[in-house]
């Protein structure tokens, strides 16, 4: 997973000639890879200079053991994630 620290990136379509959706600083993105078993649905690219932190599947483990509300709230932003990729699909 992936943490926007600084920057834009911008949400691809599955073919890649379409802009989904812009992300900036304070967003995430690739957690459905931590979630779903499934090969990539979209693809990312910075729309900007960007600052990225990569958040390891164990290390995300570690923190959803302490704080169990973070999942629902993770869960709820990949549904938005999927809807807008399944709407332009």
């Amino acid at each position: 997973m992936f943490v926007i620290a600084e920057g834009i990136v911008q949400m691809l379509s599955p073919n890649e000639k379409k802009v989904l959706c812009s992300l900036q600083t304070g967003n995430y993105f690739g957690e459905l890879g931590l979630y779903m078993t499934t090969k990539r649905l979209t693809s990312f690219v910075a729309g900007t200079f960007c600052l990225v932190y990569i958040l390891e599947r164990e290390t995300l483990n570690k923190i959803l053991k302490k704080f169990p509300q973070v999942e629902f709230e993770f869960k709820n932003f990949s549904r938005n994630y999927l809807k807008i990729i399944f709407l332009f699909n």
